[in-house]
Order: structure tokens, then C-alpha cells, then sequence
């Protein structure tokens, strides 16, 4: 086996730059991955600049017990729409359908990553309807309490559960506020093969109710930073498409 590895590998050409040529190369690919890392380390960062506006606004929401605020059930200051049991034999419209996969965390979603769609007649013969824009989109199933706002009207899996929040609630300071009660849900879930959290589980949710001016502000901080990150995450993505070029073009 040994020498027949060598045979082979003497009808291999590797074509080997000059040292200067190399060196190159190496200067240019590590500049661009130096700059992809340093991009994600501000994403983070970004995130916990969130969470520390948060806390600072509205306390810890696991530890509710200083709070001066109420704090109410989510079925209170919100409706919610469901999803049905069936799901749709085709898609071939553009009303987007949304899976967990699809949801921008703590942000906005607007489309699914596969570009996969509904028709209004596709959505009616499986008896769904259309979550309506400004929707808190939530996991209930798995991975719990991920969520993100619809914007604009989507058509939602079996997987996810939506709120539609009502005139006391900011529906950007709800969507952050549920980040915090992972621990909460999956004690709350059915444990079965996967966590579960049903329809009255999930509108059992204890909410802290601060006055709307400044869940308000809240949300106007939120947005500015998620706006800054999106910007962020398109230039790690520009990037990275550049070095795989180069990768592509200097190794083949």
C-alpha cells in the first residue's frame, strides 16, 4: 500500500508558488478571516449590550420578586393564533412559511431561508391562517421560547405559536422579555421525545408589566442595535464570500 501511495503521488503536479507568493496569500486570507472574527466578536457583543439595556430598564426576568411592576399572564395583554395540525401538499405561492429554522432570533423574519410559500387557496385547504405583521412568533416545540416579529404576514408551522400583542404590551419589549424564560418553559413543557410547551401552557406565561413609555424606549434601543447588527452580519457575509473566492482561486 505504502509504495503504491508513492507511485501515486508522483503523477500529482502541485503547482507551488514562490515564498514571496505564499507569503502573499497567507497576508490577504488571514486579513479576511481576521476581519470575519473580529465582525462575529462584535455581534456578541452587540447582544449583550441588549441584554445589559434590559436588565438595567426592567431588572432580571427570572428573579421577578423587587419588581414593582404587575406581572400578568401573556393571554392578558396579547391574542394568540395557532397553527393547525395539517400541513400544506404544496407550496407554490409567495405568503411565506415559516418553520423554526426560518426565524431571526430577537429580530425581525420576513421570508423563509428556502424562499417556500403558500397560495391563498393552499392555505385555505389546510384550514390555516395568516399571522398579521408586528406578530411575536415563538418555538413551542424542542428548542423553547426562541422568537422573533413578523414583518409582514406569514403563514407559521406546527412548531411555533404566535402572540398578537394588545395596547399595554410593545410587542419588540415582549419578543426580548420571553428570551429570558427558556428555564422557565422547559420546566413548564411536556417532556415526551421532544419538549412541548401546549396552547395553554404558552398563554400561561407570567409577563412583566411595565409602563408602555418604557417598554417603548426599549424598543426603539433594540431595533437602533439590531439595525447596526444586520449591517454587521452583511459585511461578515460579503467577506466571507470574497475569501472563499480567493480560496477558490489560489487552491482551486
Amino acid at each position: 500500500m505504502f509504495s503504491f501511495i508513492l507511485q501515486l503521488s508522483k503523477k500529482i503536479n502541485i503547482r507551488i508558488p514562490s515564498i514571496f507568493d505564499q507569503k502573499q496569500i497567507y497576508k490577504k486570507l488571514h486579513l479576511l478571516d481576521s476581519s470575519i472574527y473580529k465582525k462575529k466578536s462584535l455581534l456578541s457583543l452587540l447582544d449583550e449590550l441588549i441584554k445589559s439595556r434590559f436588565i438595567e430598564l426592567f431588572g432580571d426576568p427570572n428573579n421577578p420578586y423587587n419588581v414593582l411592576w404587575p406581572i400578568v399572564p401573556i393571554s392578558k395583554v396579547t391574542d394568540c393564533m395557532v397553527p393547525g395540525r395539517d400541513k400544506p401538499k404544496s407550496f407554490t405561492g409567495t405568503i411565506p412559511w415559516i418553520t423554526i429554522d426560518d426565524l431571526i432570533v430577537n429580530n425581525t423574519t420576513e421570508k423563509s431561508k428556502n424562499n417556500i410559500g403558500l397560495t391563498v387557496d393552499e392555505i385555505k385547504a389546510v384550514k390555516r391562517k395568516c399571522i398579521p405583521s408586528g406578530s411575536i412568533i415563538m418555538s413551542c416545540v424542542g428548542n423553547l421560547g426562541l422568537c422573533s416579529i413578523s414583518a409582514c404576514e406569514l403563514v407559521i408551522n406546527q412548531q411555533l405559536h404566535s402572540f398578537q400583542c394588545k395596547s399595554m404590551v410593545d410587542n419588540f419589549y415582549l419578543m426580548y422579555y420571553l428570551s429570558f424564560l427558556k428555564g422557565y418553559m422547559n420546566k413548564m413543557a411536556t417532556n415526551t421525545t421532544v419538549l412541548y410547551m401546549n396552547k395553554t401552557v404558552c398563554n400561561s406565561i407570567p409577563v412583566i408589566l411595565p409602563p408602555i413609555e418604557l417598554q417603548h424606549k426599549f424598543s426603539k434601543f433594540l431595533n437602533k442595535i439590531n439595525k447596526l447588527k444586520s449591517d454587521v452580519q452583511k459585511s461578515i457575509d460579503e467577506t466571507q464570500l470574497l475569501m472563499d473566492s480567493l480560496m477558490q482561486e489560489y487552491f482551486g
